[in-house]
Parts: structure tokens; sequence; C-alpha cells
């Protein structure tokens, strides 16, 4: 073989490599990391979808805290870009991030997603969930309103105004409210703290009333969803005690009856007080000079 048709040889095998080569290339390029392979291959999943859910915790929002959307944001770029759902109640509160690459670092390594949600004020946020399964999204609203009422027992208040403070778990005064009859004795603590400190344990709540001079202690009812009461009732004075409760002489708020018209058992009518008196005088005077007279007779 002559050197030119060698040579002519050689450089046609190393072309036809090359060639070979540049085709596996593209074939492998081809299933990563976004398309699956046809035919009768099994198919790898080489993208995922993450469905994300929202929940409220917040008694249906009566508070009218709840904004009209959040923003969920998924942590890992994809191609270089942040991806991000809006959840609303035009969307039921739910969303997908689709066709997420599944594989990193040239299809070894299996790619981790997480999710974030921003700041979303009056509510704690917890996450729930993986990129397998689905996130779950609850948020819970940071504080409440606690409504106290002041219940007068028995009697009209004597005092102008009365201080309730707010007492969590056993000691800890977090507020405090004064009630008077312009309110109609009524008041409502806002925005206190629903949870504790870590915001995974709800908080637990009392009231205590300052101490009202000439009143009996409190008497407290209902709870910290309901609304609290707190009801007085007023200390018997020193007169009420004497009196008994019973009514005076002569009827309650009637007049006097004359002692002299009174008939008591046993005992003669009186009739004239002094003037009684002297009849009398006069009677006994009388009857001991007739007896008298009549000595002398004999």
């Amino acid at each position: 073989m002559s050197k030119s048709k060698f040579k002519s040889l050689f450089l046609g095998t190393i072309l036809f490599s090359l060639v070979l080569i540049n085709l596996n290339a593209v074939k492998v390029h081809a299933i990563l990391p976004n398309d699956k392979p046809a035919g009768d291959i099994t198919p790898m999943e080489y993208t995922i979808d993450i469905p994300v859910e929202k929940v409220w915790v917040d008694n249906d929002d009566k508070a009218g805290f709840r904004p009209k959307s959040v923003i969920v944001v998924l942590k890992q770029k994809v191609d270089g870009k942040q991806k991000t759902l809006e959840l609303s109640a035009e969307n039921d509160w739910k969303g997908v991030f689709k066709n997420l690459p599944k594989y990193c670092c040239g299809g070894d390594v299996e790619q981790n997603y997480s999710i974030e949600e921003l700041e979303v004020p009056k509510y704690y946020t917890k996450i729930e969930g993986d990129q397998y399964k689905g996130y779950l999204l609850t948020n819970t609203r940071d504080s409440i309103d606690i409504d106290v009422e002041k219940i007068w027992l028995n009697n009209s208040p004597t005092t102008k105004s009365v201080t309730i403070r707010l007492i969590r778990g056993n000691a800890t005064e977090v507020a405090s409210i004064e009630l008077t009859a312009k309110d109609d004795w009524k008041g409502t603590f806002f925005d206190v703290p629903e949870m504790t400190a870590g915001g995974d344990v709800k908080a637990v709540y009392s009231i205590k009333e300052d101490p009202l001079p000439g009143y009996k202690e409190p008497v407290y009812g209902g709870n910290m969803e309901d609304g609290f009461t707190v009801g007085n009732e007023k200390e018997p004075s020193p007169s009420d005690a004497d009196n008994g409760g019973q009514e005076e002489e002569g009827g309650k708020g009637g007049a006097p009856q004359d002692p002299g018209s009174k008939v008591t058992d046993g005992e003669l009518p009186k009739t004239g007080g002094i003037p009684m008196i002297i009849m009398l005088g006069a009677g006994l005077s009388i009857g001991a000079f007739g007896s008298l007279m009549s000595n002398k007779k004999k």
C-alpha cells in the first residue's frame, strides 16, 4: 500500500471516529435534562412538578387582616431565573411549580428544591412537605382581639371607672384597659399575640380587676375566644347591717303612728298624755277626801 493510500485511510478512520463521538454526545445531550427518550426504553423522569397549597387559620378573617394574595418563592434558581407563584382566592390559594429540572451537575445529582413565603404581616407561616409530595403553607394570625365587659351585680356603680388587666399564663401582664360608663362598661384588648414567642404554642390569657373599695371580690366569666366578663357586688353598709333588713315602725315610707293611740294586750289605751295624768291625780284626791269625811261622821 502506498503512503498516500495509507494516509487517506488513516485520516478517514479518524474522521469517522470523531463523527461517532459527536453523535453520541448529541444523543446524551438530547436525554438530559428535560427530554424523555422515545421507543420501548423505560423513560426516566427528568422534570418534576411541585404543588403548593395555602391554608389560613384566622377565624375566617373576621379581623380583616388577610391579604388579597401571597408570593411563594422557589429558593433554587432555574436557568438562572427565580421562579415564584402568586396564590390568591381566585386560584383557591393553590399553585404548581412546573417542569423543574430533576437533576443538576451534568445529570448525575438530583436537585433539591425548597420554598419560602414572602412576609405576611400579622401572620405566622408554617411550611410542611417536600418536593415529592408538595408543600403546605399554613398561615396563622399572630394576634387576636379579646373583649371584656363589666357587669354590676344588684347595684349601680359608685365609681367612675375600673381597670382591667390582661394576664398571659399565670403572672405576666401584657396590657390594661379602663372601662367607663361612657363606653357602656365594655372594651377590647386589640392585637394580642395569639401564639407564644416561638410561634408553636397557643398563649393562654385571663383577666384581673384592680380592687374596688366597698365591693366584694369580683366574679369572672367567659374566655379569651368569646370574651371575658367581670361582675361586682357592693359590700353591705353598716347601716344596712344594723337594720337587718327590717322595716321601721309605722311601715316603710309611711307616716309614724301616734304612740298614744297604740293598743297593746294587757294595757289601757293612752288617750292624752299629761292631761290624763292630771285627771287621774284629781280623781285620787277626791277619793281620799271622801274617805276622810266618812271617818269623821263615825
